[in-house]
């Protein structure tokens, strides 16, 4: 996968291909449902989950357990005994492995010549096989499950007019502030610097607000393309349950 190991920074990987498609399977009907905040990852769905996804990675804290969510959404153009290939929008070709724990959600093929030229999209843990296999159609309703309140951090390629974004999206409690910096901590203990200057837009529930009022002990998700500053800091004007 070509999505930068910016995410992998020390952290102990833990591969639970059966829990995490149990974790899945849960989010769409019943508590974990609940527990995204609503108004964050229903919008950061909309906008990063969408026509434009290419491939994905998710850092996410269940409990005490360390998820590395790998997403790829692309053409299917190959089918094989324990896996799929698949053609992702930037031209990238990912295999996919499939394993007996592989949930296969809204396709009533996976094997087979029906499925060639179909567009899904694909959610693993770690290095293990697919959990989920889904149209892609259904993107954003994943993105809501994985950006919701166990998000630690997560980078989101995107690709439309022949260019590639790379979006890193970072969630945790300002532990720390500077002149053009915000410190923030998150879910997995991990401390992130996020660059902040004069084009920054920071909000607390949409509305504009000025830099200097995000306060130490303030949750916030910082949204940035690459290594640059963040384009835009949403401060959470509540703490939510279960959160540090």
């Amino acid at each position: 996968m070509r999505v930068r190991r910016t995410l992998a920074r020390a952290r102990m990987l833990v591969v639970v291909p059966l829990a995490a498609a149990a974790f899945f399977a849960a989010s769409a009907t019943g508590p974990a449902a609940t527990m995204a905040p609503p108004v964050a990852a229903r919008d950061l769905a909309a906008s990063f989950f969408s026509s434009t996804l290419t491939r994905a990675e998710v850092v996410s804290v269940q409990g005490r357990t360390l998820h590395d969510y790998h997403v790829d959404e692309g053409k299917v153009v190959a089918v094989r005994a324990g896996g799929i290939d698949l053609l992702e929008r930037d031209g990238t070709r990912q295999t996919i492995s499939v394993g007996q724990g592989t949930q296969v959600l809204g396709l009533s093929r996976l094997f087979g010549p029906a499925i060639r030229g179909l567009r899904v999209v694909t959610v693993r843990d770690g290095n293990g096989p697919a959990t989920q296999i889904r149209p892609s159609g259904s993107a954003r309703a994943l993105g809501k499950m994985l950006l919701g309140a166990t998000l630690a951090r997560a980078e989101i390629l995107t690709y439309s007019n022949k260019t590639l974004h790379d979006i890193r999206i970072d969630d945790g409690r300002i532990v720390g502030k500077g002149p053009t910096s915000l410190t923030l901590l998150e879910l997995d203990g991990t401390r992130q610097t996020i660059a902040v200057d004069a084009s920054t837009l920071v909000t607390v529930s949409g509305q504009p607000i000025d830099v200097s009022a995000a306060r130490v002990g303030a949750y916030a998700i910082a949204i940035r393309d690459g290594d640059g500053a963040a384009q835009e800091v949403r401060l959470t004007p509540f703490v939510l349950a279960g959160r540090r």
